[in-house]
């Protein structure tokens, strides 16, 4: 019929106008243009839903480990490993250790090790340490560091993250007292001696006001020892007196917090029936008090 346009291939009318022929042609670009886009966007979205399902797939198998890496120069790199089954690996390196420099004291695994994917091809990687190869009284630390699929390889997403743990602290104790005792009449001191090869630690407690003393010795067997961070103050009518206590022996090595609780008796300084130990609160005196 005259003025209806023709079907893609047709020749248009010759007794078509000018204007009739260029709109035609232009509808034919048209949609001509519009189903290559459309297959160009179906191609686009599809290799994006692959690689997306390729990411996705190598943040939900991460394999995770840790070793002790080759020795550089006396130094032991202890390190967390983060590898996929195609072979890409990524390391990070916890702690350096030096036998020269750290002494006995290796450091420990990291343990909680584990990776919790976060969508768009990427995971953190997690897990906690507790840092003894710096200080052996250490609560740990919680650690994160991001990985992510860059041009179809494992890499990481910038610095590790670290949160300290808090240190647990005991409750002061309810204790019943006469008059209460200042840590300003109190004087504490630290005491060592060799004994044979072995050190040998005592805490001395002394009250001038009342002139008794009280003697904390310390109880461990080992050959090496050490008390820092010695200190007291006031706690509601009595003094509590905290230190870390050291021990090792044949790499063997551990610390503890320790607290003392002291008060003032009818002939003057008494022991408290109770002490803490690495956060926790006891029923009766700490061994090594007289």
């Amino acid at each position: 019929q005259r003025g209806c346009p023709k079907l893609a291939g047709e020749n248009l009318p010759r007794e078509w106008s000018r204007t009739q022929r260029q709109h035609t042609k232009a509808a034919r670009t048209r949609s001509t243009n519009a189903a290559t886009a459309e297959l160009a966007t179906a191609a686009t979205t599809t290799t994006t839903n692959k690689t997306a399902q390729i990411m996705s797939s190598m943040m939900d198998n991460l394999q995770l480990s840790q070793r002790v890496g080759p020795s550089d120069y006396g130094c032991d790199p202890y390190q967390v490993v983060v590898s996929t089954a195609n072979g890409d690996e990524l390391v990070h390196e916890y702690c350096l250790y030096s036998s020269a420099y750290g002494g006995p004291v290796r450091p420990d695994a990291v343990t909680g090790l584990r990776a919790e994917p976060t969508g768009g091809g990427r995971a953190t990687i997690k897990w906690e340490w507790s840092g003894n190869s710096f200080d052996l009284a250490s609560p740990g630390a919680y650690f994160e560091r991001d990985v992510i699929v860059e041009e179809g390889r494992l890499a990481w997403a910038g610095p590790v993250r670290k949160t300290p743990k808090t240190k647990a602290v005991a409750p002061a104790p309810k204790v019943e007292i006469g008059a209460p005792l200042r840590a300003a009449d109190v004087a504490v001191k630290s005491e060592w001696r060799m004994n044979g090869c072995d050190d040998e630690w005592e805490i001395h407690v002394s009250h001038a006001p009342t002139g008794t003393k009280l003697v904390w010795k310390g109880t461990s067997t080992a050959e090496n020892q050490d008390i820092k961070k010695l200190r007291h103050a006031d706690v509601d009518g009595v003094v509590r007196i905290d230190f870390l206590y050291y021990v090792g022996e044949n790499g063997n090595n551990s610390a503890s917090d320790r607290s003392l609780l002291v008060k003032l008796g009818a002939k003057g300084l008494e022991w408290v029936p109770k002490h803490v130990c690495s956060g926790r609160l006891y029923d009766g005196p700490c061994s090594g008090c007289e």
